[in-house]
């Protein structure tokens, strides 16, 4: 597996187009960006970082060794504010998941840039902190993965080997064994590394820093066949297994090949062209990995009346949407729920920044239907006074 380092150009903070990008580094080999994200920095410092991690809805944990060979130990937050303010050992480092959650205005511009790719892949943004030396040690994960640098400096370890290296047992932190080294390179603020699954890498702080994280995740396929398996178990009468074109047997306890392929396909038959099909994978999308008990109380206001007084409106920043055709009409998932929409309702609701008059000018009658409906299940809520989405 060889390494590519590109430099952004103004409007490809890639280095190259989104289609170059899906087709020749995808889930295929690392890209290293200089320059990407030069601004990111400002979105977050260690205030507002540390803040978070004290929030008592938050995922967070710290990574601590007392020396350069230490033995790597993890504490799991929240944290209060002294905890932060006296950190175990000499080289630690502070990880907070969400935080395109937490502060959704902060981050729509980046997560825009990532526009190209499906939006309930993005599992969330984690932003380590580390002091000098900190790391989480080498380690490897099973998801694609954009690292930018925003302040400071992290020199980054890749094992671009196909073998030699191995899981940990037992490594919550998916830690690996025999990792060696072959391309390291220092991050500067702005830089940007993609991995794609399965590349062990190791990161170690050379100052004071700040990485952000953005996490591409897929499900696995036995949670997709969990919950496809569930919905069909709940339907009344069963689809059965059938077999109208079955030959005589000449040895009744054979399982042949044609009962292989006829057992597939008819375990595929009802996931083509069918629209409960699209209905259920829409719903366990939005809904997989979610964090419901992270949702806002109801909020009590008419968002028609909203957005015709100027104010802003925005998507719980909880829950996943997404949205697709069905014959002439459109449909939205949002959080597990579905709904149906208009096309410009669905694409402002499932995207990445907040909506106001402006992009929905005159809601049609079914718009506003909707718009009360999504607020009623806290699906939609009003943004911060103030706030710069855009």
């Amino acid at each position: 597996m060889a390494m590519v380092e590109l430099s952004a150009r103004p409007g490809k903070p890639l280095g190259l187009t989104p289609a170059a990008f899906m087709r020749d580094f995808w889930q295929k080999k690392p890209l290293l960006v200089r320059g990407a994200f030069p601004r990111l920095a400002a979105l977050v410092d260690r205030p507002v970082l540390f803040a978070t991690a004290s929030r008592k809805e938050a995922t967070a944990r710290m990574v601590w060794r007392n020396s350069p060979r230490g033995r790597l130990r993890l504490r799991h937050g929240p944290f209060t504010r002294g905890e932060l303010a006296r950190p175990p050992g000499t080289q630690w480092t502070l990880l907070v998941n969400d935080l395109e959650k937490h502060h959704p205005e902060r981050f729509a511009e980046l997560l825009s840039a990532f526009g190209f790719l499906p939006r309930w892949r993005i599992d969330d943004l984690m932003v380590s902190y580390a002091v000098p030396g900190g790391s989480v040690g080498a380690h490897v994960d099973q998801y694609d993965v954009f690292l930018v640098q925003g302040i400071g400096r992290r020199e980054w370890r890749l094992d671009l080997r196909p073998e030699g290296w191995r899981l940990r047992p037992h490594s919550e932190l998916r830690l690996v064994s025999g990792f060696r080294a072959t391309w390291r390179a220092v991050l500067e603020p702005g830089d940007l590394l993609y991995l794609p699954p399965g590349v062990p890498h190791h990161g170690i702080a050379r100052s004071e820093c700040l990485t952000f994280s953005l996490g591409m995740r897929a499900p696995a396929l036995g949670e997709l066949f969990g919950a496809l398996a569930d919905a069909f178990l709940e339907r009344d009468p069963p689809l059965l297994l059938s077999d109208p074109d079955l030959a005589p047997r000449r040895h009744a306890g054979e399982l042949r090949e044609e009962d292989l392929e006829r057992v597939a396909a008819a375990l595929c038959a009802p996931l083509r062209g069918n629209d409960h099909f699209a209905e259920l994978l829409a719903s366990f999308l939005s809904s997989w990995r979610g964090k419901p008990a992270a949702a806002p109380r109801r909020a009590r206001f008419d968002p028609v009346a909203a957005l015709a007084a100027g104010q802003r409106l925005r998507r719980n920043p909880w829950l996943r949407a997404l949205w697709w055709r069905r014959a002439d009409a459109v449909r939205l998932a949002v959080g597990g729920r579905v709904f149906s929409a208009t096309p410009r309702l669905a694409e402002l609701v499932a995207g990445a920044s907040g909506f106001g008059r402006d992009e929905l000018p005159d809601p049609l009658p079914e718009e506003r239907r909707l718009l009360r409906e999504l607020a009623a299940h806290a699906v939609l809520e009003l943004a911060p006074n103030g706030s710069a989405v855009r």
